[in-house]
């Protein structure tokens, strides 16, 4: 079993490989999956070496954080690991490994909460061979502020990789008394707005028509 293991992994440093951080803030927990994967799994070519570098690199991401359950990683093309694990809010500070990742780690929870890093994404020094990570914190409640590349409804995405992690910061704020709610009725306005925008625009295309067929056969009698 653990030559198969190894086997697998020998893709993340043939290759390189990407990481997706997914943190989601629920009522009673703070959920972490950390999926470490590579779309290449061509490794007949493998040597002892590289079985052994992998092996040690493994070694390095999981050591001090063996609460976090491990389990095989596959979905379409990509390959590789799957870390999880539900923190407590008072014990998260602490334990995340995403404080590992950055000298300045900043979490306070109360009636807000809010986490801050420094600048620099560190984690490429201790794990070379991800190439790029994407940082997904999702809350059910309302998300306040946030520096993220990317935000879509509740959820803030940070894409990080050799050529930005230098200057990589997380801030956000989230109000835990108000639960977030997608605003469908907006949505729903905005459909009916365009399907109304289409129709008066389709009558007035169609009375001008028939304004230019009436002058047309005024004019020919």
């Amino acid at each position: 079993m653990k030559k198969i293991i190894l086997l697998i992994s020998l893709v993340f440093l043939l290759t390189g490989c990407k990481a997706t951080y997914d943190i989601s803030f629920d009522e009673n927990k703070i959920n972490e999956s950390i999926k470490i994967y590579t779309t290449n799994t061509n490794i007949e070519n493998a040597t002892k070496e590289t079985i052994d570098k992998v092996s040690e690199e493994l070694y390095n991401f999981e050591f001090g954080y063996d609460y976090y359950e491990k389990e095989n990683y596959h979905e379409g093309n990509n390959t590789g690991y799957n870390y999880t694990y539900g923190f407590r809010y008072n014990d998260y500070n602490m334990y995340t490994q995403l404080h590992k990742c950055y000298d300045d780690f900043n979490y306070q929870n109360g009636d807000y909460l809010t986490l801050s890093t420094s600048d620099e994404f560190t984690c490429f020094n201790y794990y070379p061979e991800i190439e790029e990570i994407t940082i997904n914190i999702t809350s059910k409640y309302v998300i306040t502020s946030s520096n993220a590349d990317e935000i879509n409804g509740n959820t803030s995405t940070w894409i990080i990789n050799k050529d930005n992690y230098q200057n990589k910061p997380i801030e956000i704020k989230i109000n835990k008394k108000k639960e977030y709610k997608e605003n469908k009725f907006s949505f729903k306005i905005i459909i009916v707005f365009g399907i109304f925008l289409i129709l008066v625009l389709s009558l007035l295309v169609i009375k001008k028509n028939n304004k230019k067929n009436t002058l047309n056969k005024y004019y020919n009698d």
